[in-house]
């Protein structure tokens, strides 16, 4: 999972490295989330199959989330229509 910071996009590209020089044995399956995304994720679509990486799906930039977060409330009471919590259900199903 990574946001969409170029310092995020090259950590995963970094991961995907070490996975194909055999560094990480146990990953059988690689691929991307993109987290709290504010905008079109073209961009980062584009990036991410460049580097031959699998795109499970993106979560968008949530004030309900944060707000838990800082109120230190478990994101399992989220309401079920929240979108991120939708979108984080799409990536699960994508993944597996």
């Amino acid at each position: 999972m990574t946001d969409s910071s170029f310092r995020g996009m090259k950590t995963i590209s970094h991961i995907k490295e070490m996975r194909d020089e055999g560094l990480l044995p146990f990953c059988k399956k690689i691929g991307v989330v993109f987290n709290r995304t504010r905008n079109d994720v073209t961009k980062l679509e584009a990036f991410a199959k460049d580097l031959g990486l699998e795109i499970f799906g993106s979560i968008p930039m949530d004030e309900e989330v944060e707000a838990y977060d800082s109120e230190g409330k478990s994101l399992l009471e989220l309401p079920e229509n929240n979108p991120a919590l939708e979108a984080a259900r799409k990536v699960y199903k994508n993944f597996n």
